[in-house]
């Protein structure tokens, strides 16, 4: 063991309680700034530094014991972190502050919060890796260590994995991408919440912010800021996020591009109603150059908007009420996924079909033959079309004089630019894109048959902030990138790599689970029944833990933004969670 003690009283009583090689203590917090040979001595040599206070009621009033001050536990370790400007210090290193009554542990969590990332590299280095302990502290007979993991990453190098930290310094918290501890405890989402349940009718009616089940339990429900492919809670814990808003964010959080396009506009107006924009004359134009067979384009606000709007234009043109649907297409009456507050007439006026059951739409079209105005479908959700299903679903549709729309929430500008109806080479009249189609601003579209987008004319479909120019620019700043870039072949190459990992685990640790959907939108189904219930709420659990947010009842996504260090980084954790949720 390496040490450099500057008090050896202290050191007597916590050097039995580090058992491991290449440690460095420095037994007095409070001396940290005047000891600057063991600050050089102690990042050449050691790879765990541990920083002690032993509380002693006799000393100056300063002592933790007395009076805890606001910050300084920030103080302290910005002054050790400082002293590091000028040392030739290559690697990473574990830095805990120990306290003996478990006070000043608790001061240092607390303040620890006001030491942000930009300030570690103001501290002279390039950028800094910091990642922190604060929902389990260690206990150590009857004391407490908060933990920050430290280090410089040069230039463009990846950030260390998971494994090469553990290898660096083993006693580490091992699962750097979540800020908080082993098991990530909430209390600031925890407080939000129960703030928003006095106001917030969305939060008062429901458990969760996602749809309930048993894999959401331990889950953050409020974000504080998102950047590229991760995602930080209010409780500072951050993720490699793969939720990505239910699929809008494609080429990645807070993407610049993107963000600079939508801060011009709106620096020139945008909410400008009745009049219009150019730059709605500019995206229909380029959704019509972009999806095939496109005439005209329709742009409104949410997708359950353009869904709805594009049924109304075909119970128009048809005269017909009935509608076919597969997927889920919306809130709106007639596909509300939930039958309460919707009208009989309605939800007797909307008919199902079996998906890749091409006689199961045929049936339903004969037994309400000259009835049905549309036939609406996803493209694909759990499963991929099988060989034509989507032509013959739309050639049996017009047989019957209905409309083929392909709700092109989810494909759209991800599968392909033009959607999966380049994919899958398929025409139909109507189809509507929202989610990808701005990078996660709000608004959507129908596009399709000049003639049957002719009927907005003979209905009322409008609002206020369909003809916001900000969301257009966005849209435009988003679309244009995909063309122009690769973002969308390496989006599909990431979660090829990703769907490949995940099987290959699922096979390695014999999961009751298997991998379905297309690459570009995976999930993982749970076998409850093969095994104990829980393993998918403990594999959520652990992915969580290492910080990778999968939605446990919803498709994943990946964003050009997502690197392939990321797609390791979630695999090994996907790994490590089958492994723990199995044993």
């Amino acid at each position: 063991m390496f040490s450099f003690l500057t008090t050896l009283s202290a050191a007597a009583n916590v050097i039995d309680k580090v058992e491991q090689p290449n440690v460095g203590i420095i037994a007095d917090i409070w001396h940290l700034h005047d000891q600057p040979r063991i600050h050089e001595e102690l990042v050449r040599y050691a790879n765990h530094i541990v920083l002690v206070h032993v509380c002693d009621r006799r000393e100056s009033t300063r002592s933790p014991c007395d009076r805890v001050l606001p910050g300084d536990g920030v103080a302290d370790v910005s002054g050790f972190l400082g002293a590091l400007k000028d040392a030739e210090y290559g690697g990473f290193f574990e830095l805990e502050v120990l306290s003996d009554d478990g006070l000043y542990g608790n001061a240092f969590e607390d303040s620890l919060w006001r030491l942000e990332p930009a300030e570690l590299v103001a501290l002279g280095r390039d950028k800094f890796l910091a990642s922190y302990d604060s929902a389990q502290p260690i206990r150590r007979r009857g004391g407490a260590a908060s933990r920050l993991a430290v280090g410089p990453q040069r230039g463009a190098d990846p950030a260390p994995t998971q494994r090469e930290l553990g290898t660096r310094f083993p006693n580490s918290m091992p699962d750097v991408g979540v800020v908080a501890g082993s098991y990530p405890r909430f209390p600031v989402s925890e407080a939000w919440a129960a703030r928003a349940r006095l106001v917030d009718a969305w939060a008062a009616t429901r458990e969760e912010i996602r749809e309930v089940d048993a894999a959401n339990a331990a889950y953050p429900q409020y974000f504080d800021r998102a950047d590229g492919a991760y995602v930080w809670d209010v409780d500072r814990n951050r993720y490699i996020d793969f939720i990505l808003g239910y699929g809008p964010v494609v080429l990645g959080h807070a993407h610049p591009e993107v963000d600079a396009a939508v801060v011009r506009q709106l620096q020139r107006g945008t909410c400008v109603s009745p009049l219009w924009s150019a730059r709605q004359v500019e995206l229909a134009e380029l959704l019509t150059s972009v999806v095939p067979g496109a005439e005209q384009a329709y742009l409104m606000r949410t997708g359950s908007d353009a869904t709805a709007g594009a049924v109304r234009l075909a119970r128009i043109y048809t005269g017909r009420e009935k509608v076919v649907r597969w997927g889920y297409n919306g809130w709106h009456d007639w596909c509300a996924p939930r039958p309460e507050g919707v009208p009989t007439s309605t939800l007797e006026a909307t008919l199902h079909f079996a998906y890749n059951d091409i006689q199961s739409l045929r049936g339903v079209l004969e037994a309400n033959a000259g009835e049905v105005a549309c036939v609406i479908m996803m493209s694909y959700e759990y499963e991929l079309p099988t060989q034509d299903f989507l032509n013959r679903a739309c050639d049996i549709a017009h047989e019957h004089g209905a409309l083929f729309i392909l709700d092109e929430m989810r494909s759209g500008f991800r599968a392909a630019l033009g959607g999966a109806q380049e994919l899958f080479h398929v025409r139909p009249d109507l189809s509507t894109f929202s989610k990808a189609m701005a990078n996660g601003y709000a608004i959507s579209a129908i596009v399709g048959r000049a003639d049957v987008l002719a009927n907005i004319g003979r209905t009322h479909m409008a609002s206020t902030f369909y003809a916001n120019a900000a969301e257009m620019a966005a849209a435009l700043t988003t679309i244009t990138l995909l063309r122009d870039t690769s973002a969308i072949r390496h989006i599909w190459e990431l979660s090829e790599r990703f769907t490949r990992g995940l099987a290959n685990a699922v096979d390695q640790c014999n999961a009751p689970a298997r991998v379905v959907g297309p690459p570009i939108s995976p999930f993982l189904v749970f076998d409850t029944g093969a095994r104990p219930a829980d393993v998918k709420v403990r594999f959520y659990r652990e992915t969580l833990r290492r910080g990778v947010l999968l939605h446990p009842n919803h498709q994943w996504f990946v964003s050009a933004a997502h690197t392939v260090a990321d797609i390791d980084t979630a695999l090994e954790a996907c790994q490590a969670a089958f492994e723990v949720a199995l044993d």
